[in-house]
């Protein structure tokens, strides 16, 4: 009625640009239109370098890389929890020898990447791995499953079978 609208909508937690397209038209072919970029983020973001499987024996580091993008300050933990997926045992220190919890402290505007060493066991099951980071202003974290593969290679030849003729042939 006055050309004034307003309207709610959700966005995604993670870091999501979108564009908003807006057109309106009245009765006498008058028309107008709308054009903006809508940024969503959180104070303080987790991204983990997580791999897709590990092997029973496996010696591996991996990271976790916090952004602070707010304009204070952060201290914090940053800190990470594995657990049997089949029965949510936790099992973390048979994985992380030292510093499964480490101290957070990011400037403004900056990143930093934390590590942990992990030592996979002899153990058969998929782990259920959960990597946190938490200030008294933000928090974020990430979560998933990485199956255990057996450190046993099965090792199978083929060989190609060539049958052109009659009569018998030993391979």
């Amino acid at each position: 009625k006055d050309g004034n609208i307003s309207f709610e909508f959700n966005m995604p937690e993670a870091l999501t640009k979108g564009k908003f397209l807006g057109m309106a038209h009245g009765i006498k072919t008058e028309w107008g239109s709308i054009s903006n970029s809508i940024v969503t983020e959180q104070g303080l973001m987790l991204t983990s370098n997580m791999p897709r499987f590990m092997r029973q024996g496996d010696k591996i580091v991996v990271t976790a890389k916090i952004d602070n993008v707010s304009q204070k300050e952060i201290d914090g933990f940053v800190k990470i929890k594995i657990q049997n997926s089949e029965n949510d045992q936790e099992v973390t220190e048979q994985f992380v020898a030292i510093n499964s919890k480490q101290k957070l402290s990011l400037l403004p505007k900056s990143s930093k990447v934390y590590s942990f060493e992990l030592k996979v066991p002899n153990i058969n099951y998929p782990i259920l791995y959960t990597i946190t980071a938490e200030s008294s202003q933000f928090s974020d974290g990430e979560e998933g499953i990485i199956p255990i593969l057996s450190k046993q290679v099965y090792v199978k030849e083929s060989i190609p079978l060539w049958i052109s003729d009659i009569g018998t042939k030993e391979f």
